[in-house]
């Protein structure tokens, strides 16, 4: 049975432009600030747009809780899989769009001010984060955040 919600890996939009002049990025700035009111964009910056998010929802179907990156600013809550055991961990602070509470390059293992240990993944099946979890699983409590392993994909409930 398809499931048509479920992107299908080859279904990515400008995934093979004719010229690389059909995919381009905008600049900084614009992406920054977004388009005015009644602007076209360009069929070049559309096919970049959706080409950026049909890739980011490849990478969340393919490996569910996406690894930590140190370009990342990351938003109080925010989970993230980091460190030789995959541990799952949880941002304790964090805001974009505040320069001086940005959780941006703070390593999860290292900067405990901004990171909480949820459990550790070695197994690759993610189960039940919080106060109350199996025995089988090491770690510590994120907020009654639920992790369910569904068939071949993860559901994240809250």
């Amino acid at each position: 049975m398809t499931n048509e919600y479920i992107i299908q890996l080859t279904d990515i939009w400008a995934k093979t432009p004719a010229t690389p002049q059909d995919r381009k990025k905008p600049k900084n700035a614009k992406i920054a600030h977004g388009f005015d009111y009644g602007e076209k964009p360009s069929h070049a910056t559309f096919n970049w747009m959706l080409n950026k998010v049909m890739m980011s929802s490849v990478a969340l179907q393919q490996n569910g809780i996406l690894p930590w990156d140190d370009t990342t600013s990351y938003y109080d809550g925010a989970i993230v899989r980091h460190g030789a055991s995959n541990f799952v961990w949880q941002s304790l602070k964090g805001d974009p769009t505040d320069p001086a509470n940005q959780n941006i390059g703070r390593d999860p293992e290292t900067a405990t001010t901004y990171w909480k240990k949820g459990i550790e993944d070695s197994t690759g099946y993610l189960k039940k984060l919080g106060n109350n979890h199996p025995s089988d699983v090491t770690g510590g409590e994120m907020n009654g955040v639920f992790i369910v392993k569904s068939g071949a994909k993860l559901v994240i409930e809250a």
